[in-house]
């Protein structure tokens, strides 16, 4: 029989940085690297990789890109 997959369970979704990020222009999405994942953002066609090119497992990239929305959210409004 096929082994099932585990579920993965995301915390601290904050749809309301999601948004802000999407309105902002931000694209943020997982790239396949050597040894997992690596997290690609970029705003009006600049972009670099998250936290200093760190690799992240299949299970963890999902909750890192939450992470980062809730990042960017912190520091504009703290530049207010």
């Amino acid at each position: 029989m096929a082994k099932k997959k585990a579920r993965v369970f995301l915390k601290n979704c904050d749809n309301y940085a999601q948004s802000y990020c999407f309105n902002k222009g931000f694209i943020i999405y997982p790239e396949m690297s050597i040894g997992g994942y690596k997290i690609w953002y970029e705003i009006y066609g600049k972009g670099k990789f998250y936290d200093n090119d760190a690799t992240f497992s299949e299970s963890d990239v999902y909750q890192a890109i939450w992470d980062l929305y809730s990042k960017i959210l912190e520091y504009d409004e703290s530049r207010k």
